[in-house]
Parts: C-alpha cells; sequence; structure tokens
C-alpha cells in the first residue's frame, strides 16, 4: 500500500477516535444530566410510574448503546489500521464489528427517537424510517465486508 494511502488511513482512523470520544462524552454528560446527577440547567427525566418499565429502558438502552456503538467504530477503525500494517487488508473480525455495530445502532436509533419519553412522560412510541435506515445501510456493508473478506483469503491462497 502507499504511503500516502497510509498516512490517510491513519489520519481517518485519529479522526474517527476523537469523534467517538467526544460523542462519547457528551452522551455521558447528557446521560448524568438526564438522571439528575449534576446540571442544573439540563432537561432531566420524568420519573412516571406507568411507564418507568419503558422509560429504563429507553434511557439506559441509549446511554448504553450510543457508548458501544462508539467503540465499536473506533475498534474497526484502529483493526483495519493494524491490519493493514500487518498485511491483511480485511480483517475478518471486522465483520462481527459491523453486525454488531449495525444492531446497537438500530438500539441507539429507536431509543435516541423515544428520549421524550423518559424527558417529558410523552405516551407515544415511535420506530421512524430514518431509525432504520442506518442499520441497514450497516448491515449491507458488512455483508460487503464479509464477500471482501472471502475474496481477499482466497487470493492469498492462490498467491
Amino acid at each position: 500500500m502507499k504511503r500516502n494511502t497510509r498516512i490517510l488511513l491513519i489520519a481517518v482512523t485519529v479522526l474517527v477516535c476523537l469523534i467517538c470520544l467526544s460523542n462519547a462524552a457528551y452522551i455521558i454528560i447528557q446521560g448524568g444530566g438526564m438522571a439528575g446527577l449534576y446540571g442544573v440547567n439540563m432537561e432531566r427525566a420524568q420519573w412516571n410510574q406507568e411507564v418507568l418499565g419503558l422509560q429504563r429502558f429507553i434511557f439506559w438502552g441509549w446511554l448504553t448503546a450510543g457508548l458501544v456503538f462508539d467503540a465499536l467504530l473506533a475498534v474497526f477503525m484502529i483493526r483495519s489500521l493494524l491490519g493493514v500494517r500487518s498485511g491483511i487488508l480485511f480483517p475478518k473480525a471486522n465483520t462481527f464489528i459491523l453486525m454488531a455495530a449495525s444492531a446497537v445502532n438500530l438500539v441507539y436509533n429507536i431509543c435516541h427517537s423515544n428520549i421524550g419519553i423518559v424527558l417529558h412522560s410523552e405516551r407515544l412510541f415511535t420506530i421512524d424510517n430514518a431509525d432504520l435506515l442506518l442499520p441497514l445501510i450497516l448491515l449491507a456493508f458488512s455483508l460487503i465486508y464479509g464477500i471482501a473478506v472471502r475474496v481477499s483469503e482466497e487470493n492469498q491462497l492462490t498467491i
């Protein structure tokens, strides 16, 4: 692989990791504010006994899935970079990481779309088209990535 391409991959990996870290910090700060742990001017959760189980699922699903999604993206980029350094263009483990990221992103999107149930005790649970779009794109990308892994392995055997 050309030197410029490696430098670009390193730069993209660093950028993705920084974005993931800043997003994780944002989610932690927002989650702590919603839970009432800190922040005077932050919007707090309005826990309602009638929908408390759903509210807890949405809150913890949003918080956990957001953090796990950020971690999976960072791990994907770091493994890709390490794979290129070792001569493996498509690391096999990244296929699973992309599929897991797709599932986690689905949970995050649905919980994020319904965070109003936690903040305002809304009664309407919604699943929008946009909630499904990115997870489906990630799933398709992971399937294409899996094909690339198999083709790459076959090419290594024939050389």
